[in-house]
């Protein structure tokens, strides 16, 4: 079955499946940038950004230009940014889910009782799971105390970002 259109699509969001890219993304939000500019923002080798950079390239999500010796880089579509912002808005969505979920472990968990916690535990694993998942991609870092007690490390990936402490 050859569909060329959801190919497309596929191939499409799948560049956009990686948080370097992301964050290369966000560097460009402000404007071009130069591969040095961008190394420096993504904190990564320059073979790092250059093989980031070329997927981008090869899917024409971003375009460069040559100025003397320096490369410059910019998104090409504007419009990406708003189907970044929507998908922001459903990950926002599955953090609000989230939190309600980690509430109502903590409520129904009471002292002493090991079938509860037990319960806790895994539950909160898979909560910490989804959490994880939709902050990194959401560029968000969580402090909640079942997310601490899970190990659960989040990259911050924009200096800017929105923190959820009451997660």
């Amino acid at each position: 079955m050859r569909d060329p259109i959801r190919q497309f699509k596929a191939e499409f969001f799948r560049a956009l499946g990686h948080p370097a890219r992301l964050k290369i993304l966000d560097a460009l939000r402000d404007g071009e940038k130069s591969v040095t500019q961008l190394q420096a923002f993504v904190e990564l080798e320059p073979a790092a950004v250059s093989q980031q950079l070329a997927v981008l390239r090869g899917k024409n999500i971003v375009e460069s230009r040559k100025v003397g010796t320096t490369v410059l880089y910019q998104v090409r579509d504007p419009q990406l940014y708003d189907l970044l912002e929507v998908a922001r808005r459903i990950f926002n969505n599955h953090l609000i889910d989230t939190q309600a979920m980690l509430a109502e472990l903590s409520a129904e968990t009471a002292p002493g009782d090991a079938g509860g916690i037990e319960r806790r535990n895994r539950a909160c694993s898979q909560a910490c799971t989804r959490a994880a998942r939709a902050c990194a991609l959401n560029h968000l870092t969580c402090s909640h105390p079942l997310l601490r007690r899970c190990s659960i490390e989040l990259a911050i990936h924009r200096l800017d970002s929105p923190r959820i402490s009451g997660l």
